[in-house]
């Protein structure tokens, strides 16, 4: 259980690229939620529950203590699922809802989060004894784009 709350926790706490939000509390800066603008699929986990809702819109939450469904109470245990107006509710265990998430948002982690980055592509062409030799130079660098005041970057090929 602290595996998958730390998991959880790693996962929200990601930089993602653009399309993906992150919510949470501002006054204590905790990340709780993660929303794809682009498909509507959400994570959310707080102390109490962990839902995950895909882009069709059916949900996987947590088990309750209790579900009121039509004005009856149920009692739900895992593996209940419920139906209503095409959208499926499924109770399981939070460490299957963690997967989950972390199956579909994991793949939209940005690597360079807080990196200017600079790629050029040069092609050199030596012939030699009638023979065209080819050439291929990568030239990568990058900076901090967290820090505007410095000017450098550093450079790799």
């Amino acid at each position: 259980m602290i595996q998958t709350h730390k998991k959880a926790i790693e996962l929200i706490s990601q930089k993602y690229f653009s399309r993906i939000v992150a919510f949470g509390d501002k006054k204590h800066a905790t990340p709780h939620s993660l929303l794809d603008n682009k498909t509507s699929t959400l994570f959310s986990i707080s102390n109490s529950h962990c839902t995950f809702r895909d882009h069709n819109g059916n949900l996987w939450i947590t088990i309750p203590e209790t579900v009121m469904v039509n004005k009856k109470r149920y009692y739900p245990v895992i593996g209940d699922t419920y139906s209503c107006d095409e959208i499926t509710i499924s109770f399981c265990a939070i460490e299957t809802i963690v997967e989950m998430a972390a199956n579909y948002f994991e793949k939209f982690i940005d690597p360079y989060y807080g990196f200017d980055l600079n790629w050029n592509l040069n092609f050199f062409c030596e012939e030699t004894e009638g023979e065209k030799i080819r050439y291929q130079l990568v030239e990568s660098k990058f900076k901090s784009s967290q820090h505007h005041e410095i000017d450098a970057y550093i450079s790799f090929n």
